[in-house]
């Protein structure tokens, strides 16, 4: 998984996107994390108990194993230096496209935490006759693996910039800094303990400061994920084992709900397809993990 929600961030409204919950997997699609517009949401202050999921078999998909051991990403593991790439591209449109680099640093201190940064580059790209508009995402999100199949995080920074070229014009570009901190401390992400068919629910609160202004909003989330399965597709870059994840996040009393279903490689945690809620389907056309063709 990505940071939930990233991905589907060029799809979103203004609005959605200024409400960019702070990246939890890395996909905000999901996202991570994203992660992005009302992507990943949720977790840490109350959890609704495991719901049952899966089976006993051995076959992928109905085994007993957790989402963590099929396909907890790569990220998560939290060991300092490893890398990946994405290259996916709009299934409907050839000209939109999202490149995803992301990394990990050292063991580090964050406002008195032990944490691992993971650095997230995303660029979304839509060509159009009318010209072309990219948006450059540069994360960083302070993580900690706090038990088996548990992330602890501690939120992001994130400065967005997003330029718009005229056919022919001059290119304008706006630029955005902000932080996302949870309150009262962190997001403990317990979804990787789901079996097949298995849901979790998870809420949190989340203050987002806009650097430069002293603007900041305070967001509750609510966010429902589904371990549906591990399932075989076919994307452009190749042939994967997957993890199927549907998440649905809302934020209490704006009555705004989004949808997504992420689907991550097996042994890396990947997002080599993503489906936001307004249909759009992004496929990888390139997938690198610690710079190896997959």
């Amino acid at each position: 998984m990505t940071f939930r929600g990233s991905i589907s961030s060029k799809q979103g409204t203004k609005m959605k996107n200024s409400m960019r919950a702070p990246f939890q997997h890395l996909l905000a699609v999901t996202a991570l994390l994203s992660l992005a517009a009302c992507g990943g949401g949720g977790g840490g202050g109350g959890t609704a108990p495991l719901s049952p999921g899966g089976g006993t078999g051995t076959t992928p998909g109905t085994s007993s194993q957790t989402l963590g051991s099929y396909c907890k990403p790569l990220f998560t593991a939290l060991t300092p230096g490893t890398t990946w790439n994405v290259v996916l591209q709009d299934a409907s449109n050839a000209g939109s496209t999202t490149t995803m680099d992301v990394s990990v640093g050292n063991l580090t201190n964050q406002a008195g935490y032990a944490v691992y940064p993971v650095n997230l580059v995303q660029t979304d790209s839509t060509t159009s006759t009318s010209g072309v508009t990219t948006t450059v995402r540069n994360a960083t999100a302070y993580n900690y693996p706090s038990a088996l199949d548990q992330v602890t995080q501690y939120g992001d920074i994130v400065t967005t910039t997003t330029t718009i070229t005229p056919t022919g014009g001059t290119p304008q570009s706006t630029s955005t800094n902000e932080s996302d901190v949870y309150s009262p401390t962190a997001f403990i992400d317990n979804s990787y303990a789901l079996v097949a068919g298995g849901s979790i629910l998870q809420t949190s609160s989340y203050i987002q400061t806009v650097t430069g202004t002293g603007a900041s909003n305070v967001f509750d989330v609510s966010t429902t994920v589904k371990f549906v399965d591990v399932e075989s597709i076919k994307v452009p870059a190749g042939t994967y084992l997957t993890c199927r994840v549907d998440t649905t996040t809302a934020f209490t009393g704006l009555n705004i709900t989004t949808t997504s279903t992420e689907y991550a490689l097996v042994g890396a945690g990947v997002p080599v397809k993503t489906v936001s809620d307004a249909g759009t389907v992004m496929e990888a056309t390139s997938v690198k993990v610690n710079g190896v063709p997959k």
